[in-house]
């Protein structure tokens, strides 16, 4: 009963932290109906509604119960990364959230000679999830953009790049080499989700620039947005070097403004001395 119960509790932090079901069963590496279930069956159990289902947001029992679940996670990660330095030879998961794994995969094959038994779950979240998710304990290491500083956060920067435009290969604007940020004013955008730094990067710049965006599709990940600027919803926006080779779309450099972005290597504070986490800043730049 007692890991029912845990498992549980696991799936009710996932939810609060991930904003949803949805994603908090990709956080988890599990099911819909798995996260659904053990949800409904911890507030069956006791009597209470623990989180809207129409908002993702956590009742007022739900933000209490939180605010044990969220340390009581980050304790039971703690623990095991104490066992598995104790063990001496790295074994166990090491759990690393990234938006884009081109950021990612140099890093974890830095850290594969010297820790060639661990195993590296690696999960996909923006930039605001994956930051929240390492100061709950929820992973271990994050690659995100324009981190800020944060006495609960041990960061790195690794690169900045510019934002780009993407289109399909037929759109009359794939031409050319460039695309001004007023331009995207006569057409749809497909924009990344609300915590995305892409979409809230892009729309600092346009308001700045007095241009008005229109959000044909909201896409939760890289690959959504992309499959639905192939498919004519409109043009998407990304990292320069988050493209992939498509003959089907293009890529355009975003200018006047340049948009950039800023990626760090970050994990919480208090565990920066970790060996796997001191591995993996000093393969990120010493």
């Amino acid at each position: 009963m007692f890991s029912m119960s845990m498992l549980q509790l696991r799936a009710f932090d996932a939810v609060v932290a991930e904003g949803g079901i949805g994603a908090a069963a990709r956080a988890l590496g599990v099911s819909q109906p798995t996260v659904s279930a053990q949800l409904r069956a911890l507030e069956q159990q006791h009597g209470v509604r623990l989180v809207e289902r129409s908002t993702g947001e956590p009742t007022a029992v739900g933000e209490r119960l939180r605010e044990v679940t969220a340390p009581m996670i980050a304790l039971e990660r703690a623990a095991r990364a104490v066992l598995t330095e104790a063990e001496g030879s790295g074994d166990g998961v090491f759990t690393v959230a990234a938006d884009a794994p081109s950021h990612l995969m140099p890093v974890l094959r830095g850290l594969r000679p010297a820790f060639p038994h661990t195993v590296f779950e690696v999960r996909a979240m923006n930039s605001s999830t994956s930051l929240r998710a390492v100061e709950a304990g929820e992973v271990d290491l994050a690659i995100a953009a324009d981190v800020p500083e944060a006495p609960t956060l041990h960061r790195r920067e690794l690169q900045r790049q510019d934002l780009a435009a993407v289109l399909p290969v037929a759109h009359p604007l794939a031409r050319g080499k460039t695309l001004p940020l007023a331009a995207l004013a006569s057409e749809t955008i497909v924009a990344r989700e609300e915590g995305s730094r892409t979409r809230a990067a892009l729309t600092r710049a346009a308001r700045t620039q007095g241009v008005a965006l229109r959000h044909a599709v909201v896409a939760d990940d890289r690959e959504t947005m992309l499959a639905a600027v192939i498919s004519g919803f409109g043009i998407g926006i990304l990292a320069e070097n988050e493209m992939i080779d498509d003959p089907r779309i293009v890529m355009l450099d975003l200018r006047r403004p340049t948009i950039s972005l800023t990626e760090h290597l970050v994990c919480a504070a208090h565990r920066r001395e970790e060996p796997l986490l001191r591995a993996a800043f000093a393969v990120a730049g010493g």
